[in-house]
């Protein structure tokens, strides 16, 4: 990180106690001046890594298993909380993603549309938890950001926690050096109830002037350290290592296509300004 952005951070971080909502945006500005994107409004990256295959663990103390992925893109636009998601398999085959407000699709191997209206939450969600989605989404009108420091790991961290779409508990770790480092929240599910979501982020660079980490995703444990549960299993995404990543990409808005904007509700007119809108808290951390 440059000694300016470092400097900057550490100087409002000193600042922000005891945690007044002042303090909390001003943690957050300058975590986002350290990740150099205060005029972010859209992100593609792309790279090579794995993906877990969640609740298909053949014993309860094994980890999911992996299949490899040879190439992996994903596009977001925070602003209409869209996203592309693409990847190929090693061993053969393509998905595509894809949500656009409360529409979420995806595209068979002919192109076509299957809409998928059950997973638009959770995808919108997936957007939150990005290093640069996490941000934007503390900082959105109406989120009401909390934040304390803790011992984490051998250091002190600040964590910043906010309500997103009325019912889940998102958490993101902000190191010393002002770089977002983890990323927590629970979603709902039918087996173990509450499904432990964490992001974890290192290892991060600087590509044209926006940093970019090391992905890896946990569900379930966040380090395999703890006894096995009913699922068993942890590790549900890597993205190893990233080749390319674009800012402002331009067309990077999706728009639902027929099909799926008939499977689904009548979509979010706007984006982070409906991000945090009051929807039934339904217990537990969700």
């Amino acid at each position: 990180m440059p000694r300016r952005s470092w400097l900057l951070f550490a100087v409002l971080l000193l600042a922000a106690s005891p945690a007044t909502a002042q303090n909390v945006q001003s943690v957050l500005q300058a975590t986002a001046i350290a990740m150099g994107m205060e005029s972010l409004t859209s992100i593609r990256y792309s790279g090579t890594g794995w993906r877990g295959r969640v609740g298909q663990n053949v014993a309860p103390d094994r980890d999911w298993p992996r299949v490899e992925l040879t190439s992996y893109t994903r596009t977001i636009d925070f602003e209409t909380m869209s996203s592309k998601e693409e990847y190929v398999l090693e061993q053969g085959g393509r998905a595509t993603s894809l949500v656009a407000g409360d529409h979420a699709w995806a595209l068979d191997a002919q192109g076509q549309s299957l809409p998928q209206p059950a997973l638009a939450e959770v995808r919108r969600l997936e957007i939150l938890l990005t290093p640069w989605g996490f941000i934007k989404g503390a900082m959105a009108p109406g989120a009401n950001p909390t934040m304390v420091t803790r011992q984490e790991y051998g250091g002190r961290s600040t964590v910043i926690s906010f309500i997103a779409f009325g019912k889940y508990r998102v958490n993101g770790t902000i190191n010393p050096e002002g770089m977002l480092e983890r990323v927590q929240t629970w979603v709902p599910n039918a087996v173990v109830g509450d499904m432990y979501y964490e992001n974890v982020y290192t290892q991060y660079r600087e590509v044209g002037g926006v940093q970019i980490p090391r992905f890896h995703q946990h569900q379930d444990y966040d380090d395999g350290a703890n006894l096995p549960n009913v699922s068993g299993g942890d590790h549900a995404f890597g993205l190893e290592t990233v080749s390319e990543l674009q800012a402002n990409v331009a067309n990077a808005a999706l728009m639902a296509p027929a099909a799926a904007s008939r499977a689904a509700g009548s979509g979010l007119s706007s984006a982070l300004a409906k991000l945090m809108s009051p929807r039934p808290v339904m217990g537990s951390r969700w």
